[in-house]
């Protein structure tokens, strides 16, 4: 099990039967909430919410005397690669140790994309993956293994088959999402026109269904109605094409990017999220959004303000289940998790305060890394 916690079989069978009573989240007193009702795919019980009294499965949520109102869902899973930042310029007014602490990094990431691309054509290698930029972050959905083969395909200097595959893999996430989608709009008047189709080949079709049920953000369908115009320029005959295939590929990949950026990243100002200092979370009023639930909560823990990150890669987490019987907005939630916190902060070790809400950054801004991380079993 890559990424996760090995779980005992009485344990594994706990979290299964809490999954099958709780698989939404909610105590067996709200039955007639639609979440009861629909609940999210079932996925592998990787990991373990632990407290000194009991063990919490991840996939269970909640217990039945939890209540849920104090709680919001913690993203986890997520995936970016940030090596080439270790590639800019260092300013100069840098301090010297964080000079050297840079060129270490900067060494390393080069020494590693020798390994990864080989050496013949460095250079150009290289610039490609220069001018490619920073894997933006992402929740763990559809689209990662896909993009990153792309994006390799790009500086290795296949830049067709960049092109071609990463318009490929947008037509792959209309239809993952009208597919997973459409039986929670069956009262739209799109339905009738997609209901019976196993796939979809006509992005115009797709993207007017994402629009009337209101899943993409306006940015996210613009681009990818620039990513369509750039397939059939691409997949059609065109003897431009042959001279412009590096421009091509880059200008494709960049605008898939922009698309993560706008619809699936892990971080940034989606309508959906709210950030505590150091951590991203789902706001409530988002919970019950059928794409929030399809792409963001697998990849989420359900976790009050009190909870402890125990250890990262894999995720370990330490919740306390004593909360108060009352709903806060999501600001409250921000100011109790805050207040939590820098209490516990005065008398927890750097290492703990580090992997509570900070690690991130560590991860970003110190050293450059390539990232996957698996909360729930989805494949990236």
């Amino acid at each position: 099990q890559s990424g996760g916690l090995a779980v005992p079989s009485w344990r594994a069978h706990a979290c299964a039967s809490s999954r099958a009573r709780h698989g939404c989240g909610l105590t067996p007193r709200s039955r007639a909430d639609p979440l009861r009702q629909a609940g999210l795919a079932a996925q592998p019980p990787w990991f373990i919410i632990g407290r000194t009294a009991k063990p919490t499965c991840l996939r269970g949520r909640l217990s039945s005397n939890v209540r849920p109102h104090l709680k919001r869902y913690r993203l986890l899973g997520f995936d970016f690669d940030t090596r080439v930042r270790s590639l800019d310029p260092i300013p100069d007014e840098w301090e010297e140790q964080v000079k050297v602490l840079h060129r270490a990094n900067r060494e390393r990431t080069l020494a590693g994309l020798k390994d990864e691309y080989g050496s013949r054509g460095f250079d150009q290698k290289l610039q490609n993956f220069v001018d490619l930029g920073a894997k933006p972050f992402s929740i763990i959905a559809f689209h990662n293994r896909f993009y990153a083969q792309a994006r390799s395909a790009f500086v290795a200097g296949q830049y067709y088959p960049a092109l071609t595959s990463i318009a490929a893999l947008g037509e792959r996430v209309l239809n993952h999402l009208v597919l997973g989608l459409r039986e929670h709009f069956k009262a739209s008047e799109i339905y009738r026109r997609v209901y019976r189709k196993d796939s979809f080949d006509n992005w115009e079709l797709a993207l007017d269904a994402l629009h009337e049920w209101q899943i993409l953000t306006p940015e996210a369908e613009a681009h990818f109605r620039l990513l369509w115009r750039q397939r059939n320029e691409a997949l059609h005959f065109n003897p431009g094409t042959e001279v412009n295939d590096r421009l091509l590929a880059l200008q494709a990949l960049q605008l898939f990017g922009q698309i993560v950026e706008c619809q699936f990243a892990c971080f940034g100002a989606l309508p959906w999220l709210f950030t505590p200092p150091g951590e991203v979370y789902i706001r409530r009023d988002w919970e019950r959004q059928q794409f929030i639930r399809l792409v963001y909560l697998p990849n989420a823990l359900h976790v009050g303000y009190k909870h402890k990150v125990v250890s990262a890669f894999p995720w370990r987490i330490e919740d306390n289940e004593d909360y108060e019987a009352r709903e806060v907005s999501d600001e409250d939630f921000t100011d109790l998790r805050v207040q939590h916190q820098n209490a516990a902060s005065q008398e927890t070790p750097t290492k703990r305060r580090i992997l509570n809400g900070f690690f991130i950054r560590v991860a970003t801004r110190w050293r450059p890394a390539r990232v996957s991380c698996r909360v729930a079993g989805r494949a990236g």
